[in-house]
């Protein structure tokens, strides 16, 4: 069986805690005196029962749902010692691979403090303190407001809209690597950052008391704990009733009872933790860290096999090639069938490569030059409000018709109407804007002395201070824009102009596809009006669709291009490649060398909890030529 391995899974501890804070333990605490014990030895390393009991308990949580039905407690055991094999064998060769660093106290100062922490660098392992931290903080939060929901009724927190956030292109940073990129990006973890800033801005991964959560609890002079009270007051839904009957207000809780509710929280999972294991949630927490710590360390072993991807002489030129390969392919289909191209184009989407334009398709080719072919453009819509559109549906039904030159030109007026909303003015009191538009005998213009008008002018963009048309056309859509569809596309919208067939419209309304044609003779970085029965578009002409020539040399760590996309689906089957094979290599060493050891507490805990290991059986490593 192939097995691909990631670069980093540092979900394993935390999922494992938080499912034991839900109360999941499956070993009791009978078992507490042995917890230190040591069961497994795999090459210098040691795991002890009470890994086991946590390892066991997250598969557990997985799979044990079908205990009795498709699988039993003994395979789920099996699966869990299997885990702890493959990041074990990792972490004992990651720390005898030549080279590692081992960092001192001066270095980082949670070495002495942490088990394996002297391999990890001081911001790895603040992050790790932190983010378990944050982890355990925001499930506590669910169960406080379980407290409080007993007394009140609360309302369900919104879910942000994130429907204009535009996908911006992903930042490299210090990485020298894609492989470094993946393994950095792990470390960074901005609600977690937003949650410490928001609630716990006095909280200092640096100190003496990082490591634990004693301060979840809120003191009453806590300037967060004010917000975090008046958040909740916010969602409370329920009213007091006052003597006829009436609904008269609704109630709040104060910061005493929220710190109450806290307190409730915490000692519900204290007391869980010392039911199921017989310690103390804090040295509990201890060792979630120190297991997180481990599952870093196995993934600089991962990281280091990863990186061989990169750094083998012939990854550019196997990746130039492989798109190459792709390119001539394309090319000689589309050449061989021009209209298989246009299944293609219509149906863009973000995984897609522009390998090929034929020139029937190319507005800038020989054969296309007349402006026949496929562009990209950017939608800004001006919605109709509902009275504008209910007057024009019964406009349309006098007329009964569309294009009728009295409709088309009450719509253009009832345009110069439109109040448009600004999203990124947060006050909904003030957020209206009038009088964008405006007509200039019987064409709709936008106003020169509108919101819009600064930037948007006869046609032209004008660059907003350090930024480029598309990027200023962007950040007036931000504002301003209702169709947010092509917000976080990967490509914008394809629109073909030019000798446009007659069912083509109807992927679009007409006025749109005229407005984009319209653009397009202004020429690339220009705009054009259309007027629907939608509102107004303001049509952005991108670029022309045209074949994405690639050089994996120049701008393969280029975040915004075409290559850097192609390279993240190449190295990644690349990387299945290199990993199954070193997970190959590395069972074997370990397995057949007889690496991994049971001791005879190994057989105690077995037989005491009741259940049955083939320690022979898994120590058989699978061979793919059978």
């Amino acid at each position: 069986m192939k097995k691909q391995i990631k670069i980093l899974a540092l979900v394993l501890a935390v999922t494992m805690l938080l499912s034991v804070l839900a109360g999941c333990g499956m070993f009791t605490k009978d078992m507490v005196k042995y917890r230190s014990q040591v069961v497994l030895t795999v090459g210098d390393e040691e795991i002890t029962l009470g890994k086991v009991s946590d390892a066991y308990t997250n598969v557990y949580m997985q799979y044990g749902s079908y205990v009795g039905s498709s699988i039993t407690a003994d395979y789920i055991l099996e699966l869990a010692l299997d885990g702890l094999y493959a990041q074990y064998m990792k972490v004992d060769s990651y720390k005898k691979s030549e080279g590692v660093v081992k960092y001192t106290e001066d270095q980082n100062s949670f070495v002495g403090k942490l088990e394996n922490a002297e391999y990890l660098t001081l911001a790895e392992t603040q992050f790790v303190v932190q983010y378990l931290k944050y982890q355990v903080f925001t499930a506590l939060d669910s169960y406080t407001e379980t407290y409080i929901s007993a007394e009140h009724k609360l309302a369900e927190v919104e879910a942000e809209d994130t429907s204009r956030d535009f996908t911006e292109a992903e930042d490299m940073g210090d990485a020298k690597t894609y492989a470094e990129k993946l393994y950095n990006d792990n470390f960074v973890n901005e609600d977690m950052t937003e949650y410490f800033q928001d609630y716990y801005p006095e909280f200092d991964v640096t100190s003496e008391g990082a490591i634990g959560f004693t301060d979840y609890v809120y003191s009453a002079d806590d300037e967060a704990l004010t917000k975090r009270v008046e958040e909740i007051n916010e969602r409370i839904k329920d009213y007091i009733i006052d003597e006829e009957g009436e609904r008269d207000e609704y109630p709040t809780i104060t910061a005493e009872e929220y710190i109450a509710c806290q307190q409730k929280a915490v000692k519900k999972y204290n007391d869980v933790i010392k039911s199921t294991y017989g310690i103390e949630l804090e040295k509990f927490y201890t060792s979630q860290i120190e297991s997180f710590i481990i599952s870093i360390i196995g993934a600089k072993y991962d990281l280091n096999v990863a990186k061989q991807v990169e750094s083998n002489a012939d990854f550019v030129t196997d990746l130039q090639a492989t798109y190459q390969s792709a390119y001539e392919s394309a090319k000689a289909g589309y050449n061989l069938n021009p209209d298989s191209f246009v299944t293609f184009i219509e149906s863009l989407s973000s995984t897609s490569y522009i390998y090929y334009v034929p020139d029937k398709y190319n507005v800038n080719s020989a054969e296309g030059g007349e402006g026949n072919g496929y562009i990209f453009v950017k939608n800004l819509l001006v919605p109709f409000g509902a009275e504008q559109t209910a007057k024009l549906t019964q406009l349309k039904n006098i007329v009964g018709s569309t294009t009728d030159p009295r409709y088309i030109e009450y719509r253009n007026q009832l345009a110069t109407e439109i109040v448009a909303t600004d999203f990124l003015v947060e006050d909904e009191d003030n957020n209206k804007v009038e009088n964008l538009f405006v007509m200039e005998g019987d064409q709709l213009v936008v106003n020169s002395e509108g919101a819009l008008g600064a930037n948007l002018s006869n046609g032209v963009v004008t660059e907003m201070d350090g930024m480029t048309k598309d990027e200023t056309f962007i950040e007036l859509m931000k504002r301003f824009n209702t169709d947010t569809a092509q917000h976080t596309a990967t490509y914008d919208y394809v629109v073909r102009v030019g000798e446009v067939p007659y069912d083509y419209t109807a992927k679009w309304v007409t006025e749109f596809v005229d407005g984009a044609n319209a653009a397009f003779k202004l020429g690339q970085y220009r705009y054009a009006l259309a007027v629907s029965d939608y509102g107004v578009h303001i049509i952005y002409y991108s670029k022309p669709v045209e074949t994405q020539t690639m050089n994996f040399a120049e701008n393969m760590y280029d975040t915004t291009s075409a290559e850097y996309r192609y390279m993240k689906t190449f190295y990644t089957d690349q990387l299945t490649i290199y990993t199954t094979k070193a997970s190959e290599e590395l069972e074997k060493q370990y397995k057949e060398g007889g690496l991994i050891k049971t001791t005879s507490m190994f057989n105690k805990f077995l037989k005491d909890i009741g259940l049955s290991y083939d320690f022979d059986k898994a120590m058989e490593v699978e061979n793919d030529a059978e």
